[in-house]
């Protein structure tokens, strides 16, 4: 199968580089600012994504003054990176939200100067999840989080009603169709149009919903399997509150029908200090629906981070 083009938003002065973890796993990164900058903010992809998904940022934070550093780079398993070595159960032994953590510390520790994390999706279940692993660095070298639509715990994730099945059977399902991902394609991109439509708000732009599209079907199936079931197992609500030693934002938008409004309530409330903001006519793909207020929100953070420096 011929893959899509990952890199669809060029950046002039982009650093693109390969970043090896601890086992050797390697991360494609990609990153733009000085790499002496006061403040470092890394975004962290949602599942079924890459760092695309943060298109829209990429201009961001340009009024602070060429002191900020933006690293942007695809979880393991997902866009150009690596799966990472076999584990004890095979390929899946590594594909664990606690293991994508790990892996976001050790970018956190190269990064320069005090860091920022804006998680998307189950990109915020790895930044919260980190908060659990590494409390030393939550308030250390992180000093800013902003958390979208995100949620505490696999089981708050609303699949109307369909939670235990896709819980159960999802998994399985996907590792099977990826043992016939010839006939998976004679479905033509259906199927994840069909996605796109329930990850953003009706009024979305026909080509933030291709965009999204584009992004999961460039996605072997078994490594969605494989995080499928990695989200469902995750629970963070022990550690959240470590980020209340940050500057947090939990960002939501109002016709997410993934993860509901009232979860993103309740993520704010477990992280002391942390200021909700709800962004209307905007779905799960809030990063595409609305970039202005992830970026505002994202700004608002680092301001504050620069400002007590």
């Amino acid at each position: 199968m011929t893959s899509r083009p990952l890199r669809l938003v060029p950046v002039v002065g982009t650093d693109h580089f390969e970043f090896r973890t601890a086992d050797g796993t390697r991360l494609d990164v990609e990153a733009d600012g000085p790499v002496d900058a006061a403040v470092s903010v890394i975004f962290v992809h949602g599942y079924t994504l890459n760092l695309t998904s943060f298109r829209h940022q990429r201009a961001t934070l340009d009024a602070a003054g060429g002191n900020v550093r933006r690293i942007y780079f695809d979880q393991r398993g997902f866009g150009r990176s690596a799966r990472g070595p076999r584990g004890p159960r095979g390929p899946r032994g590594t594909a664990s939200l606690d293991q994508l953590a790990l892996d976001l510390a050790e970018l956190v520790e190269a990064a320069p100067g005090a860091v920022v994390l804006v998680g998307h999706s189950m990109g915020g279940m790895v930044v919260q999840a980190l908060a659990g692993l590494r409390p030393d660095l939550i308030g250390g070298r992180v000093r800013g989080t902003v958390l979208i639509a995100s949620a505490r715990s696999g089981r708050e994730i609303d699949l109307h009603g369909l939670e235990r099945v896709a819980r159960l059977a999802g998994p399985c399902l996907l590792r099977s169709l990826q043992r016939v991902r010839p006939v998976v394609r004679l479905a033509g991109r259906l199927p994840f149009d069909l996605a796109a439509w329930v990850m953003h708000d009706r009024r979305a732009l026909a080509v933030h919903r291709r965009a999204f599209a584009e992004m999961v079907e460039a996605n072997p199936l078994d490594v969605l399997a494989d995080y499928l079931a990695a989200m469902f197992a995750y629970d963070a609500r022990a550690g959240v509150a470590e980020l209340g030693r940050t500057e947090t934002v939990v960002l939501s938008g109002r016709s997410d029908l993934v993860i509901p409004v009232a979860v993103s309530r309740r993520l704010a409330r477990s992280i002391p200090g942390a200021r909700l903001v709800l962004v209307e006519r905007a779905g799960h793909m809030v990063t595409f629906e609305d970039a202005a207020a992830v970026d505002d929100a994202i700004a608002g953070v680092v301001a504050k981070v620069l400002a007590a420096r």
